[in-house]
């Protein structure tokens, strides 16, 4: 069974595998675990302790998992544990495809949302999608109204962080046994209106700095990396 580790405080999900979590994720459907998932890297870990939002997020989330590569060297450096950085809304999708979980796909523009919704019934032959919703809704009873007509067993959030994070909280209110996965841009991905970084990239955790080079301005968020890795060794000297 997986354990919940602690990194620099920041609890997360040992994960070493594509099938462990994918079972982990059934079981939490099938038992109506309602909750949240929430992508862990270098970044959050670093924001965990100066603000209280992001705090409250990860801690309140039933599925930290690791999605950056500092958060895999985490988990090799304090614990001698390999880990593997999860493109988790994938796995959910194949989930939800063997399973026969219905899904509903919150987020994104109604052009990449639509298409992401015909991309995905491609790519998963026979996924159940009982629902979809553009993130320019008009208010929060839209949403929960478009949901409680679909019931879902999964519904993707394509609101970008902390605002789909913010809204799972919310509509688990409503909806206590359903399970809201983040996916930030990866609606986008699926529509094809975006692209991934190259394989060799992904696998030599180097995905940070393809984005780095196609979205030059997240230099101010990359910058924190050095730090990060700091407080790493402080920590496990002390």
């Amino acid at each position: 069974m997986n354990k919940i580790y602690s990194l620099l405080n920041v609890p997360c999900y040992d994960f070493q595998s594509e099938k462990e979590i994918t079972i982990h994720l059934s079981n939490l459907i099938v038992e109506n675990k309602g909750g949240y998932s929430v992508a862990i890297n270098a970044e959050k870990i670093l924001s965990f302790n100066e603000d209280l939002e992001v705090n409250l997020i990860i801690s309140n989330s039933i599925l930290p998992y690791v999605d950056g590569f500092g958060a895999v060297i985490a988990f090799k450096f304090l614990y001698n544990i390999n880990t593997i950085k999860i493109n988790f809304p994938i796995i959910a999708l194949n989930t939800a495809c063997s399973h026969k979980f219905p899904i509903f796909i919150l987020g994104s523009t109604e052009k990449n949302n639509r298409n992401a919704c015909i991309n995905i019934a491609k790519l998963f032959p026979g996924i159940l999608i009982c629902g979809r919703l553009n993130g320019f809704f008009d208010s929060i009873d839209e949403v929960i109204n478009q949901i409680h007509d679909s019931k879902p067993k999964l519904v993707f959030l394509a609101l970008g962080s902390p605002k789909q994070e913010q809204c799972a909280n919310e509509l688990l209110k409503f909806f206590p046994h359903t399970f809201f996965v983040g996916c930030g841009g990866a609606i986008d991905i699926l529509s094809g209106q975006k692209k991934r970084a190259p394989e060799f990239f992904i696998d030599n955790g180097l995905e940070w700095l393809y984005r780095l080079w196609k979205e030059p301005k997240r230099i101010r968020r990359q910058i924190r990396l050095p730090l990060f890795l700091l407080k790493l060794i402080k920590f496990k000297l002390s």
